[in-house]
């Protein structure tokens, strides 16, 4: 199973005939206070993760400005997600899409050693 955000329809799409599996949406929920909650559909193995990193990298945990319209990825909710990612049998690949215009450095550095560790154990 292919999990994608709706507005990825078409890369979704494409990579899930591609792979030959089934594809399903994770709906998201923004709540008053700025967080936003993820809801994964029931994933039947195999899947294949399609992971979006978007706004600036910190060092912390992600959060919105509401105001400005930013999203911020922190290095610690991004890790987190990649090493649940990691240790499910169920996730065959994981593709991770950036739409950020850089940040810190040592987030940069923590997110990459976690997708160094998927790609040292899984593949």
């Amino acid at each position: 199973m292919l999990l994608a955000f709706a507005d990825e329809s078409p890369l979704a799409h494409a990579l899930a005939r591609e792979m030959d599996c089934e594809l399903a949406f994770i709906e998201t929920h923004r709540f008053p206070d700025g967080e936003i909650k993820l809801r994964l559909p029931p994933a039947l193995p195999p899947r294949v993760v399609v992971l979006l990193v978007q706004g600036d990298l910190v060092q912390g945990d992600s959060f919105t400005v509401p105001l400005l319209g930013r999203q911020v990825t922190g290095d610690r909710t991004l890790t987190k997600e990649i090493e649940r990612l990691r240790k499910d049998p169920s996730v065959r690949a994981l593709v991770v899409r950036i739409d950020s215009p850089g940040g810190d450095v040592g987030a940069a550095e923590a997110i990459a050693r976690e997708l160094d560790l998927v790609r040292k154990e899984r593949w």
